[in-house]
């Protein structure tokens, strides 16, 4: 078998109603991503998605990785991984270039799941669980009644953990948001809050001071990810986890915050972080030093089921985040569906990811191809 081709499908999703966006960064008005599809000589094709900015991917594509992936046997993963991180030189070994590997990586176990005849996480590692621990995420710096009845959802729909963004958004005060949200939900349900980045140390470890007395599971990447030190001095300073990695790249940077102890949870993202093929490498790592993984995935279906499968794979695992806001690219882009029930999720058991695209509804958000 031989690759004999590699597209992009960028997808752009409109939202019904804008929702808030991250720290530092204003609404979030549509939902978007790049689906990267693998196409060999017999027929199969794999898909797989990346997180890099949707519009810059098929060129990275087309320049770099498909003259390195032409003609090679898409079954031998390790290897056309380390083919590919070698082939970029001096050009990356963080950043959008690894997001594009990542999604290509992804696309490359799909194929490979398929060719086999078997779902992904039965051919990825040792299956440790196939029903995995999911919280709710969402309460994107709502008005305080909005915070309230979503938190109130999440807990009616089954979700015994939920998270919440906070840090530098357009909603009520930190402090106010996550008590909101602990009185919503009660005491025996696991608050976290999401800040992704938005603080600096002195204001990470005021904020987290507060919020302790709200009984905060974990703050979530109080600090940009280079700030290791940071990391671990508020390990130490607050009586609450400390969370991050969905912003670093391969296992060389998880290495690096292992080490330091900077996290008690890791959350490497997938279609970030190197792929499936470098996610296990840094779950073997992360267990090495104790430290359980909490799968982060944003985007699509695609990147979220591919999600379960690693889940399924990691020896210490925490949870699984099911985002539940309105997500066309989750829910209506293929045939099968995401179905969590009472705050656990189960890891899809057909070939490969187990997803099959609808054309109709890809070609409806389709806005370039590469």
């Amino acid at each position: 078998m031989k690759i004999t081709d590699i597209q992009t499908l960028v997808l752009v999703a409109p939202l019904k109603k804008p929702m808030g966006g991250v720290s530092n960064s204003g609404p979030i008005r549509s939902r978007k991503t790049a689906l990267i599809r693998v196409i060999t000589d017999e027929g199969l094709v794999g898909i797989g998605e990346s997180f890099g900015i949707p519009q810059l991917v098929p060129p990275i594509v087309q320049q770099i990785f498909r003259p390195l992936l032409l003609g090679q046997n898409p079954l031998e993963t390790e290897l056309l991984w380390d083919r590919m991180y070698r082939g970029l030189g001096y050009h990356g070994q963080k950043g959008l270039l690894i997001e594009v590997l990542s999604g290509i990586d992804i696309a490359l176990w799909d194929l490979r799941g398929k060719a086999f005849g078997q779902p992904i996480y039965k051919i990825l590692g040792e299956t440790h669980r196939t029903i995995l621990p999911a919280y709710a995420a969402g309460m994107y710096f709502s008005p305080v009644e909005d915070l309230r009845a979503e938190a109130r959802s999440y807990v009616e729909q089954g979700f015994s953990s939920v998270k919440l963004k906070i840090g530098v958004g357009n909603g009520v005060p930190d402090e106010v948001a996550v008590q909101t949200v602990r009185e919503a939900v009660g005491p025996g349900v696991r608050v976290m809050a999401d800040v992704n980045c938005g603080y600096d140390y002195e204001k990470a470890l005021e904020a987290g001071r507060k919020l302790e007395a709200y009984d905060l599971y974990w703050l979530e990447e109080p600090v940009p990810p280079e700030y290791l030190e940071d990391y671990r001095q508020l390990r130490q300073e607050l009586n609450m986890k400390i969370a991050g990695g969905e912003a670093e790249y391969t296992r060389w940077g998880f290495k690096a915050m292992f080490e330091k102890e900077a996290v008690d949870v890791a959350q490497p993202d997938l279609m970030r972080c190197g792929g499936l093929t470098e996610g296990v490498r840094i779950a073997q790592m992360a267990a090495e030093y104790g430290v359980p993984i909490s799968t982060h995935a944003w985007l699509s279906i695609v990147g979220m089921v591919a999600s379960l499968h690693y889940g399924a794979v990691c020896p210490l695992f925490e949870s699984f985040e099911f985002e539940m806001t309105e997500n066309p690219l989750r829910d209506e882009i293929t045939v099968e569906k995401l179905h969590p029930e009472n705050g656990t999720i189960k890891v899809f058991e057909g070939p490969g990811l187990g997803l099959q695209l609808i054309e109709e509804q890809v070609s409806r958000y389709l806005v370039m191809k590469g």
